[in-house]
């Protein structure tokens, strides 16, 4: 239930809020198990490997009250940041390294 009094709208905010977590959280997991591989961040026990075959990205919006799922091919890297990203050298030992 959302009461207003004096003008104060935090129940009706936090109804809102929850609302948009809820479906970011569903997002998140749609997207999930339609990427059948591990890649970055998403790693999967049961697709260990990347498979660059699914060189995309899931873009999931919301139509009628219901997600709308999509694979979109990514963009080539614009040559300056390919080249910056290919010099980019593997860091194996992290100790004493400040990781953000």
């Amino acid at each position: 239930m959302v009461f207003i009094e004096d003008n104060n709208f935090r129940d009706l905010i936090d109804v809102f809020e929850l609302e948009a977590s809820l479906n970011t959280a569903e997002c998140t997991i749609l997207s999930s198990l339609i990427r059948e591989e591990s890649r970055g961040a998403h790693q999967r026990n049961d697709f260990s490997k990347t498979d660059e075959n699914q060189n995309y990205n899931i873009n999931i919006s919301l139509s009628k009250n219901k997600f709308q799922i999509e694979k979109l091919a990514c963009k080539k890297l614009k040559d300056n940041l390919e080249i910056y990203i290919n010099k980019t050298q593997l860091i194996s030992d992290y100790k004493n390294k400040l990781i953000e």
